[in-house]
């Protein structure tokens, strides 16, 4: 006698998305870069404090690695990462207009 299926065709699709998903999801997680401490240079007279944090752009589906400079608690400059392997320090006009996304008197502040 035949022993039942266990695993159908729309099961077996779920697993291999989920596996995919994950073996994907490794991948390109494996060359993000280390979580650093904020790098400060601040002048030595008081003033206004630099600071950078390491990041990625949400411009685009790439999430480039990139560095975001802060003064005073505000972005003022927005540069591609020199140790990324993927984009070698450069940063598509999405990527450097994310400082406009954040900042422009024309974004959307609540759902529509």
């Amino acid at each position: 006698m035949k022993e039942p299926k266990t695993m159908n065709r729309r099961t077996f699709l779920k697993a291999a998305t989920v596996a995919g998903a994950a073996v994907a999801m490794g991948s390109a997680l494996s060359g993000c870069l280390e979580q650093t401490t904020p790098s400060r240079s601040g002048s030595a007279g008081g003033g206004s404090e630099r600071v950078f944090y390491n990041s990625t752009c949400h411009g685009c589906i790439q999430a480039c690695p990139c560095k975001v400079y802060l003064e005073n608690g505000v972005v003022i400059k927005i540069e591609g990462h020199p140790d990324a392997p993927t984009s070698q320090g450069s940063l598509c006009l999405k990527g450097l207009n994310q400082i406009h996304t954040c900042y422009s008197p024309r974004r959307v502040l609540y759902p529509i």
